[in-house]
Formats: structure tokens, sequence, C-alpha cells
């Protein structure tokens, strides 16, 4: 049950399904990579990355409903920024000045904090959502393997987002079972009816998770998980890894120019 609810919760999308998923990894990551590098003053690079991102979203028709939904993750990371600016003062010393934004009196260095923090977060948030977006889960933690990640880390996260639907199916029960026995928590006294529910998940989490390992024991496991299938990258492989790689390298050097 849980198995075939993750497979639901992570449908890739598009018709870039077939291009194989170290190909998406190198291009995504090299636009993270490249945004990160990139000054905050050159917009015009950050343009640039945006469009390239969205080119390849249109490509791959991802929807971009779904993607709209998982920008909101990254809104609190830049609004805590954003609530911390105010607080800075300038260097005069060099040549920084005040600026009033919507009434509010901010530093120039504030604003280049912002700036750096917005467009750096918002590119990489948006390439890793395109990179899941057109990539299963499988053939991601595949990808990771050839490409020769850690095997560790790839055992860890597939097991990890495996019994994520596990648990959650779990807490739903408990849930259900508190609602059922009437329990209506309104005071702060009543909290640890919660902090007891949270306790309970987490020692019914670890004997599921040794019941799981003796089983998987049993049945041959020893910290592998093997591919049983491996090919080379095709050519269109590497003509969208072509493709990135001229146009970030264009977009950095023509940003270099201008600033």
């Amino acid at each position: 049950m849980g198995g075939s609810h993750a497979a639901g919760e992570l449908h890739a999308h598009g018709t870039l399904l077939w291009i194989d998923a170290r190909a998406k990894i190198l291009c995504m990551f090299a636009v993270v990579f490249v945004a990160i590098s990139t000054p905050p003053k050159a917009w015009q690079a950050f343009a640039g990355y945006g469009a390239l991102l969205v080119l390849f979203g249109l490509i791959g028709r991802v929807p971009w409903w779904i993607l709209a939904k998982r920008f909101v993750v990254v809104l609190p990371f830049i609004l805590l920024v954003l609530v911390f600016l105010p607080f800075m003062k300038p260097d005069t010393a060099r040549g920084e000045y005040w600026v009033s934004v919507f009434g509010f009196r901010m530093s120039s260095r504030a604003l280049v904090v912002l700036q750096n923090v917005a467009f750096k977060s918002l590119t990489s948030v948006f390439a890793m959502m395109l990179l899941s977006a057109t990539t299963s889960f499988q053939s991601l933690l595949r990808g990771f393997e050839r490409l020769y990640v850690p095997r560790v880390f790839i055992e860890i996260v597939g097991f990890a987002w495996r019994y994520l639907f596990v648990l959650r199916e779990e807490a739903q029960r408990m849930l259900r079972a508190r609602d059922a026995r009437a329990w209506r928590g309104r005071w702060l006294w009543q909290a640890w009816v919660v902090g007891l529910m949270v306790g309970s998940l987490f020692l019914r989490a670890y004997e599921r998770a040794e019941r799981v390992y003796q089983s998987m024991k049993a049945r041959g496991y020893h910290g592998d998980s093997h591919t049983y299938f491996d090919k080379p990258l095709s050519k269109p492989d590497w003509g969208l890894i072509a493709l990135f790689t001229v146009a970030l390298t264009m977009i950095r050097i023509w940003a270099w120019q201008i600033h």
C-alpha cells in the first residue's frame, strides 16, 4: 500500500521521460552551481537562467500549476531573510546608503542580500523542481548511482522515501483512533496527548524498521541494491548536456561583460 502511494505521490510528467536521468541531473545541477557562483547584481544572468529553465519546462510539458504549488516551499526562507533586512546598517565608508522601500528604510547592502537570496534560491529550487517533475524517483536513484554517488546515501534516501508514506498512514490511523474517542484538544495542558502520540509513533517506526531489516537480511540483503540494466548515454542525452553547457557558458560570459 505504501509503495503504490509513493508512486502516486511523485509522478513524472512531460515528454522528457525518455531522456536519461544522468543527463538531466548534470544539466540541472550545472544550473544550480553556475547560479550560486553568479554575483547578485548580475540580474541579466539570472533572467537567462530562468529563460533556459522555462524552455526546458515547455519542452517537457511540465504542468505549471504543480510548480506553482511547490514554489510556496521557498517563500518562507525569503520572508525570513526579509524580516532581518531593516536591521542591517549601511557602511558609508564603502559607499553604502539608506534606501526607502514601500515605506521601510533599508540599506543598499540589505537590498543586495535580498536580491542574492531571492535570485539564487528561486533559480535553484526551480531547477530541482523541473528535475523531479520530469524524472521518476527510481530513475533519479539509478541516475545518481550511475554517477557514482556513494551508495549509502542512495540507500538511505530510497528507504526513507519508501517508508515515509508508511509512517504517514500509521500516523493517520492514530489520529482516527484519537478522534473516535471524541478527543478535542483545546487547552495547553492537553498537549501531552500529542507528545504521547509522537512517542508512540517513534516506537512503532523503530519496531517496524527492525522487522523490515530482519526480513531483508533473511532474503539475502547485504546493503546493496542491484541495478539490472545500464546503458550508455544516447545522442539526445549528450545533445541536452551540450545545449546546457553552451547556454550557461554564454549567459555567464554575457553577464560578466555587462558588469
